[in-house]
């Protein structure tokens, strides 16, 4: 499997309190699949207004840069202080 799902649904729990609950997967050759949720309850808050208490807990696959980073901190001086190098095939 390679690519993107995302599925989003709301449930009406009362006639003024709404549940939403969300789902998104990623899967890209060579990595495992990523799973992000979240969950939302909406609230009526008079006259017009709501409160939302809301839950999110995300995973993602790297960047382009975070995937072939090559970078340098370098004093005034010329001294390499940090250098980070990562190839991800």
């Amino acid at each position: 499997m390679t690519g993107f799902l995302g599925v989003n649904s709301e449930i009406q729990l009362s006639t003024n309190i709404d549940l939403n609950l969300g789902l998104i997967a990623e899967k890209l050759p060579n990595y495992q699949a990523f799973f992000s949720l979240r969950a939302s309850l909406n609230l009526p808050f008079p006259p017009s207004q709501s409160i939302r208490l809301s839950y999110s807990a995300a995973n993602r696959l790297p960047t382009l840069l975070e995937k072939h980073q090559n970078s340098q901190l370098i004093t005034s001086d010329g001294d390499i202080l940090n250098k980070i190098y990562i190839q991800d095939t």
